[in-house]
């Protein structure tokens, strides 16, 4: 029976492939998931490769590994696969990985709405009807993880660990955060913006 449904695989399109491999998740049949994904029409299909990185992320079949996990999103993504580059920011945030800025500003530069909403919604009164505001709080956010604080570096730190206390820090210093990226551009800038620690403590 394998060999027939083997043969059965090849003959296959990689929508069908793909269908049929929903079905084998649904059944956790992970073996014949992975061999289908194996498949030379599927090696550099987006979809599959971002379902790869997620079952790393998550512990499904595999062993849990993030490294992995990273590398099959990251080709997804080259792949223009928007969901695995949403995938990859949620990655980070329940692992709390010092990755989240360089990912924030990947999902901003891609104009990833799906994360700027996830971002932005975590703000007061914010309206995420407002596309422009959702993709500019993913930028905003990852710029306040990145400044260089004098006496102190936070650069790439992750403030607080990803729980309410995290939330609530966003949402608190989002109310500051235009203020201290006018600072950071116009008064602070060498080779990038900067903000000194006695304007942070102000607007914190």
């Amino acid at each position: 029976n394998n060999i027939v449904e083997k043969l059965d695989l090849k003959s296959m399109t990689e929508e069908e492939l793909l269908k049929i491999s929903q079905n084998y998740y649904l059944g956790e049949d992970f073996e014949m998931i992975i061999e289908i994904y194996s498949m030379d029409k599927l090696k550099n299909n987006a979809v599959a490769l971002n379902n790869i990185g997620y079952m790393y992320a998550n512990g499904i079949y595999y062993k849990q590994n993030l490294e992995m996990a990273k590398f099959y999103y990251d080709k997804s993504i080259e792949l223009g696969n928007d969901k695995a580059l949403t995938n990859e920011l949620a990655m980070c945030f329940n692992n709390k990985l010092k990755d989240i800025p360089d990912v924030l500003m990947k999902c901003f530069e891609k104009k990833n709405l799906t994360a700027g909403k996830f971002i932005y919604s975590r703000f007061e009164d914010a309206d995420l009807n407002d596309e422009n505001a959702c993709i500019d709080a993913l930028a905003n956010l990852a710029f306040l993880w990145q400044a260089e604080v004098e006496a102190g570096e936070i650069q790439n730190e992750l403030p607080y660990t990803v729980d309410n206390s995290f939330y609530e820090w966003v949402n608190e210093g989002y109310k500051n955060l235009s203020k201290l990226v006018s600072l950071g551009f116009v008064d602070g800038y060498y080779y990038k913006p900067r903000i000194d620690r006695e304007i942070l403590e102000k607007y914190h």
